[in-house]
């Protein structure tokens, strides 16, 4: 049996116009509890759900062990609707660079911040810590629809701690400065080590 090396078949040539169709803007998602309670009585369940599942794995005839479990998973499907209605999913698309470009020129750092960064021996910021996060998450997020001060109302307000507000900046950050590249194997871009 002969080996011979088949060529592979030219694709057709991408053009502009086929590259406009082809690409999406970059999407995420966050979700944030907004009733942290219940968050914590989801998450508490869902361990205690899991522990009693392995005893029922490891002790199958134990009569105790498979009532438990079934209380835990019965308690467990009623937080979980719970914590699905308090929770909201927060959707961000990339908004291109040079939108990007324009909401971080229109958030410049203050010379008070410039300069501490200086005294810190930290590098000059690139744009205003305090008005580009609320500034980006509000040209990036498509749902729930968010006007601009609304963002800052919810910035400034007393209701979201640090974590949950970082969490729908980075989410912005994310969309706009990643990319995504998906590993088709041996010769396509990366693949895992």
């Amino acid at each position: 049996m002969s080996e011979k090396s088949e060529k592979p078949e030219k694709s057709k040539r991408l053009t502009y116009e086929d590259l406009k169709k082809r690409k999406k803007p970059t999407v995420k998602k966050v979700k944030i509890a907004f009733d942290s309670q219940i968050a914590d009585e989801f998450n508490s369940l869902r361990v205690a759900v899991e522990e009693a599942r392995d005893d029922v794995k490891q002790f199958p005839r134990d009569k105790e062990s498979r009532t438990k479990l079934v209380n835990l998973e019965e308690a467990f499907s009623e937080i979980e609707l719970k914590a699905e209605e308090s929770t909201v999913e927060f959707v961000f698309r990339s908004i291109g660079r040079a939108k990007f470009d324009e909401v971080m020129e229109s958030c410049p750092p203050t010379d008070e911040q410039s300069k501490d960064a200086k005294l810190k021996g930290e590098d000059a910021p690139i744009w205003n810590g305090e008005t580009f996060p609320p500034a980006l998450v509000a040209a990036a997020i498509v749902d729930p629809e968010l006007t601009e001060e609304q963002v800052f109302e919810i910035w400034e307000g007393e209701d979201w701690n640090h974590a949950e507000v970082l969490s729908l900046f980075m989410a912005a950050l994310e969309v706009n400065q990643s990319r995504s590249v998906a590993d088709l194997g041996k010769g396509f871009g990366t693949t895992p080590s």
